[in-house]
């Protein structure tokens, strides 16, 4: 009997480790919406672009007025132009090849998962779990 309990834990540590390697913190997908802005939209929609009074990417700026519908990709400007010409402009980049899907699939995530803040971090609970505590946690 003990040997199938040792096997239950063992399996079930297993899993725990494969799944908690795939947990993608909502902070980084903040991070990685912003660097994909920052290269490929700053250069016209940033601070010193020609087309900020249009659409600045600024976080404030896209959620109060509106392009960025938090939870809602299919609602905001942002995601709508970045795969396609809305009835309010021309896909963009503008004039450039479109994002990859892998880009583009960032934004979409970024803006489901509630389009978190980029420049605020979000607090981790980083105490330390005994194994024994891991052990209860796996048999229960």
């Amino acid at each position: 009997m003990s040997h199938i309990k040792n096997s239950a834990i063992i399996v079930g540590v297993f899993l725990f480790v494969l799944c908690s390697n795939n947990v993608y913190p909502q902070q980084d997908l903040a991070q990685d919406a912003y660097k994909i802005f920052e290269q490929n939209c700053f250069n016209c929609h940033g601070q010193d672009g020609a087309f900020k009074e249009t659409l600045l990417i600024e976080y404030n700026a896209l959620i109060e007025d509106g392009l960025v519908v938090q939870g809602n990709p299919n609602e905001s400007e942002v995601y709508k132009r970045l795969i396609g010409t809305s009835e309010n402009g021309s896909r963009m980049p503008l004039g450039q090849p479109p994002l990859s899907s892998e880009l583009v699939n960032v934004i979409r995530d970024w803006i489901l998962a509630g389009a978190l803040d980029w420049e605020k971090q979000t607090p981790t609970d980083n105490r330390f779990i005994p194994h024994s505590e891991m052990l209860d946690s796996i048999d229960d």
